[in-house]
C-alpha cells in the first residue's frame, strides 16, 4: 500500500477549520457544501480509534465563484487581512483565499478506508479511519493494497511485536517516536490469506466495540482491551 503525509497546511481554526455550528451558521448553499469536508487533527487519534469532534475544513483550492459560492466568498472576505499576512502568501506568490498546497483530495477521501497514525507518539497509534477524514499535517495516512484489509492491518502494526521492531528502528525525540513514511515502509508486514485476514478483522472490531463501551462508561480503555492486544 501508500503511506503519506495527509497535508492541509495553512488551515486556520475559525476560517478554514470550522464546527458544526459554524458551518450551520454560513448558510451554505449546496455547491459550497461540496467543498466542506470532515477534519480530525493529531490530538484525535487514539490506539485503535478516532475521536471525531464534529470540526470540518473549508477545502478552498480554486477560487470560489462569487455567484455561485456567494457565502463562502463572504466568510473568506472578512478575514482578508488575517489571510494575506501568511507567510507563503507574499514571497510565493499564492491567492489569499486558498489553503496552503493542499493534497490531492482523493487521498483523503477515497471509497476505501485508511489507516491513520500520528506524525509522533510515544507509543504505536494507529487506527482505522471509514469517515474520509481529511488531516493536518501532523497525521500520516497508510493507504491499503487491495489484497489487505485495514483492520488486519490495524492489528498488525498495533502489535507488541512490530511495535517493538518499531522502536528499534525509529528515530525519537525526546520521548516520542517519529512516524516517518520510510520508517514504516520498513515494517515486515505479512499478507495473509483472506480467511486470516478476516479473523483479525473481527478481532479489531472486538477491540474498537470494547473501547468505545468503555468511553461510554467513563473508563480507560486500555485495561478493556489488554487481553485482546497480547
Amino acid at each position: 500500500g501508500d503511506v503519506y503525509k495527509r497535508q492541509t497546511r495553512g488551515s486556520r481554526d475559525g476560517i478554514f477549520v470550522l464546527s458544526e455550528d459554524e458551518v450551520a451558521a454560513l448558510k451554505l448553499l449546496p455547491g459550497e457544501r461540496a467543498l466542506v469536508k470532515p477534519w480530525i487533527k493529531n490530538s484525535q487519534l487514539d490506539r485503535w480509534v478516532l475521536r471525531d469532534l464534529g470540526q470540518y475544513v473549508l477545502y478552498v483550492v480554486e477560487e470560489p465563484d462569487p455567484v455561485s459560492m456567494p457565502n463562502i466568498n463572504r466568510h473568506l472576505a472578512r478575514f482578508r487581512d488575517i489571510l494575506e499576512s501568511r507567510y507563503e502568501i507574499g514571497p510565493m506568490n499564492r491567492p489569499w483565499w486558498r489553503l496552503i498546497r493542499p493534497r490531492r483530495p482523493e487521498q483523503f477521501a477515497s471509497k476505501t478506508p485508511k489507516i491513520l497514525v500520528p506524525f509522533k507518539a510515544a507509543e504505536s497509534r494507529f487506527a482505522v479511519d471509514y469517515g474520509h477524514h481529511f488531516c493536518s499535517a501532523d497525521v500520516y495516512c497508510i493507504n491499503p493494497s487491495d489484497a489487505v484489509l485495514p483492520e488486519y492491518l490495524c492489528c498488525l502494526l498495533n502489535s507488541s511485536l512490530l511495535g517493538f521492531y518499531f522502536r528499534r528502528i525509529a528515530k525519537k525525540m525526546g520521548r516520542l517516536y517519529e512516524y516517518y513514511a520510510h520508517t514504516l515502509v520498513r515494517l515486515p508486514i505479512k499478507v495473509a490469506p483472506m480467511s486470516e485476514q478476516e479473523r483479525f478483522k473481527g478481532l479489531h472490531d472486538e477491540i474498537v466495540a470494547r473501547i468505545n463501551e468503555a468511553r461510554r462508561a467513563k473508563l480507560p480503555h486500555s485495561q478493556a482491551v489488554r487481553d485482546l492486544e497480547r
